[in-house]
């Protein structure tokens, strides 16, 4: 199954996301970055 999973920092420690959906994206922010699950999985047999 496709999954990523996250660590941002947070005050109080590490924040874990799970994204686990093709329209679900990886977005780093403070960088202006957004990555879709779907790009990641693009040449596997996953999104098939």
């Amino acid at each position: 199954h496709m999954a990523v999973t996250l660590y941002r920092r947070a005050e109080s420690g590490w924040a874990r996301e799970f994204l686990f959906q093709k329209d679900h994206a990886v977005a780093l922010p403070s960088a202006g970055f957004e990555l879709p699950l779907a790009a990641i999985y693009e040449r596997t047999y996953l999104l098939k």
